[in-house]
């Protein structure tokens, strides 16, 4: 197995561009990609052939370049923003190009004919997955806390105080014992400490692609590095507060809050953070993910976490995500917010389907159930607790709270992974996933894996049919890190 070293890590530059003089060029029709040109697909993926006006910004394509060729080489066009990556799996240039609204089909074809241009496509809206705040009724007491004999021992006591409402008979009809019943019952579903019995994730580098996270907070204090904010192409300081809506900061929470004894701990709390912002109060683009998750690699990343996405998948996304890959940096997707009986896929969570490494996670409930929000499909790689899940929220927002959703549960398996990772650094993200899915728990019995179904594990009188992907079965840290160590 390879293990990284520093020479090895890839670099990354973005700047804005001088614009170059705007080329017209008339022609009708919709925002097709033309016959024989890619726009968006990929062999074996889904192309954007088609998108609706809401789910693309008018006006602007995102150009891919191909080794060698720069923007003089093309030329004919303003060019906004630059993205530029280099490391194992070779170099490649995206760049975004202002064009006339309403011709963005028409352009893109041209960008597709010059020989330096691989491929062109829609700079695509991208939207967090969101999750929802609630309230969660019960009472609570304190429960002596059971100690991992090992690395780390944590006394936040909401690892140990006791919630009633997380007293559930689950699917296999065992009722959780009052010492796992805790306001981070999460934590003890997963196997959490367990994994603390020889690794806390110590040394390894996690990014969150998010709307920023408030690394001023006293639970993630000394724990952030510098990282990237893809919204305004800007520098973010080490130990600067970054998030713009709150939701990074929580999923940060459950990632790697630090075992201080003061409030919650996350899965893995002694990993290092890398807060990419790639989404504003508006949501981002195609542009924006794509530069945050290469700036992410160019920082050194060995596992990111992602919930947003959009509805139609991008060319662009697949080649960041596959360049992460190639770089060992491990992809986690929330699977997405959105189920229905004809369940429209996310993306690009959805391509977890094609790319070997790339994880799909989604959310499941205190009793092992998938929740009813869950997006579905054979896509998910794996469930893990998203409903609800107690973390942090931005130090301004005063004290921290439970929020569901697969934004929630996809933070698990990141920090699981940054588990595995301490334990064996040379895993690849192939056998990150492998692991994963070898070593996930049956939520019932007679669970045959995978299921895409999830029908022997659903109530048809409280679930749709077709309801309850579980992929693999649900997350055990305790057991993926067991595995990671290797014979």
């Amino acid at each position: 197995m390879r293990i990284r070293t520093a020479s090895a890590r890839p670099v990354l530059t973005s700047r804005l561009l001088i614009p170059a003089a705007l080329v017209l060029i008339t022609a009708c029709g919709s925002v097709v990609s033309p016959s024989g040109t890619p726009g968006g697909g990929k062999p074996g993926f889904p192309p954007v052939s088609s998108a609706p006006a809401d789910q693309y910004v008018a006006g602007q394509i995102v150009v891919k370049y191909r080794p060698g060729a720069t923007p003089r080489d093309i030329g004919s066009a303003r060019a906004l923003r630059q993205a530029t990556a280099t490391g194992r799996g070779g170099g490649f240039t995206f760049v975004l190009v202002e064009v006339p609204p309403g011709k963005e089909a028409e352009y893109i074809a041209q960008y597709a004919a010059q020989p330096g241009v691989e491929y062109a496509e829609l700079n695509l809206r991208r939207w967090r997955v969101d999750g929802e705040t609630v309230q969660v009724a019960g009472s609570g007491g304190a429960i002596p806390s059971r100690d991992p004999s090992g690395a780390i021992t944590p006394t936040d006591p909401k690892l140990s105080e006791f919630h009633s409402a997380f007293q559930v008979t689950r699917l296999d009809g065992t009722v959780t014992p009052a010492s796992e019943a805790t306001w981070q019952w999460d934590l003890h579903r997963i196997g959490a400490p367990v994994a603390w019995g020889s690794v806390d994730g110590s040394g390894v580098k996690v990014a969150i692609t998010d709307e920023g996270v408030d690394c001023t907070h006293p639970q993630l204090a000394g724990k952030c590095l510098a990282g990237w904010d893809a919204v305004d192409n800007l520098a973010i300081p080490a130990g600067a507060n970054s998030d713009t809506g709150g939701h990074g900061t929580h999923v940060t929470g459950t990632v790697a809050a630090k075992a201080d004894g003061v409030d919650m701990v996350g899965v893995a709390p002694g990993a290092q953070i890398i807060p990419i912002r790639l989404l504003g109060p508006q949501g981002g683009t195609t542009m924006m993910v794509v530069n945050g998750m290469l700036k992410a690699v160019g920082l050194g990343c060995q596992v990111f976490n992602a919930s947003w996405g959009g509805l139609v998948g991008s060319r662009a996304e697949v080649d960041a995500i596959e360049f992460a890959i190639a770089n060992n940096c491990v992809p986690v997707f929330a699977a997405g917010n959105a189920f229905s009986p004809t369940n429209a896929p996310a993306y690009p969570a959805a391509f977890a389907t094609t790319i070997p490494g790339m994880i799909a996670v989604a959310s499941s409930t205190p009793t092992n159930r998938v929740s009813t929000f869950s997006s579905a499909g054979p896509y998910v790689t794996i469930a893990a607790p998203g409903e609800p899940i107690y973390s942090l929220f931005p130090t301004a927002q005063g004290s921290n709270g439970f929020i569901r959703g697969t934004s929630m549960a996809a933070p698990h398996v990141t920090g699981a992974v940054a588990l595995m990772l301490e334990r064996n650094p040379g895993l690849t993200p192939q056998q990150v996933r492998a692991i994963l899915q070898n070593t996930a728990k049956a939520p019932c019995s007679g669970y045959a894996r995978p299921d895409y179904s999830g029908s022997r594990c659903v109530s048809p009188t409280v679930y749709a049919p077709g309801a309850g992907s579980y992929g693999w079965g649900l997350l055990d840290a305790g057991a993926a890190v067991s595995a990671a160590a290797g014979p």
